[in-house]
């Protein structure tokens, strides 16, 4: 623990090694195991990376208007919705492993969400940041995540964490909320062409001010 900042207490640990995704599953399964030590009731828990993407995290609390029986809460982005890896719908916007596909193909798959949308139910996501009911989930094992698939292969470790989440409750419901907002990541020139009109649009849209000017 810090002795300046006594309820922050950083976690370290050395000679973790593998893929990517090994140390990031590594990283997730223990927070949620010392999350689950904590003797203090806890109502909500916040997962975020801890780089440029939540620079301006902003509107968390826009979380707490989705349905009552909500488990977890993904955040949107300003501009263009980065995190297709993590991300599963139940259409056929993201239904597969975005990395199995040719770029091309996937360039297309980007989209700005603007934060008049209504909330997202998807089986899978995170872009970055997401705030997890942990009252509707603290009774579930909640270790679960993994970087490699039975045969070896990188996997999204989110992806792997939410179907073992619906595997013990399949009632379990999971949503972006457009209304809660990170900076993201940069896309690619291509990618920006295509969706630019749209992300000015929200931008200049006096009824979306308070969300946008966050940024």
């Amino acid at each position: 623990k810090s002795p300046d900042y006594p309820s922050i207490h950083i976690e370290s640990e050395a000679n973790v090694t593998g893929e990517r995704t090994v140390v990031l599953a590594h990283a997730r399964n223990r927070l949620w195991k010392l999350v689950g030590e904590i003797q203090e009731p806890i109502d909500y828990v916040l997962s975020m990376d801890m780089d440029n993407v939540n620079r301006k995290l902003a509107h968390v609390e826009e979380c707490l208007t989705l349905p009552s029986d909500w488990a977890v809460c993904c955040t949107n982005t300003y501009s263009i919705y980065y995190d297709l890896w993590a991300l599963r719908t139940f259409d056929d916007w993201v239904d597969k492993d975005v990395l199995k596909i040719s770029a091309q193909r996937r360039q297309r798959l980007f989209r700005h969400i603007p934060a008049s949308e209504p909330p997202i139910p998807v089986k899978s996501c995170f872009n970055g940041a997401a705030l997890y009911n942990y009252r509707r989930l603290k009774s579930l094992n909640l270790t679960t995540y993994a970087g490699l698939d039975n045969s070896g292969t990188r996997i999204c470790e989110h992806v792997v964490f939410y179907q073992s989440l619906l595997q013990q409750d399949p009632n379990l419901q999971f949503y972006i909320q457009p209304k809660m907002l990170n900076t993201g990541k940069p896309r690619s020139a291509a990618v920006w062409r295509l969706l630019r009109s749209q992300v000015e649009a929200s931008f200049n849209n006096p009824n979306l001010t308070r969300y946008y000017s966050t940024k």
